[in-house]
């Protein structure tokens, strides 16, 4: 990532640390749940900002999903 925007992804980490998770696995991150982290934060995002969280929340959540298919996978041949 370049240096440039790497302040997105601290903001990002911070907030998936604090993500819920489900029956079927990790939640989305929220709007309430960004919100309340950038006003308990003091941080005023652009709007642009907030789609790259968005962006970064959607893509880690893929990776994450094919990780646990692969894992899903492997048991299954035990």
């Amino acid at each position: 990532m370049p240096e440039c925007a790497a302040y997105l992804w601290r903001w990002f980490l911070r907030m998936s640390r604090r993500r819920s998770s489900g029956g079927f696995g990790l939640s989305p991150l929220t709007h309430p749940g960004i919100a309340a982290f950038f006003e308990l934060s003091g941080i005023q995002p652009t709007p642009w900002e907030v789609e790259q969280i968005e962006k970064l929340d959607d893509l880690w959540l893929s990776i994450r999903a094919a990780k646990d298919d692969d894992k899903g996978k492997q048991h299954g041949k035990h």
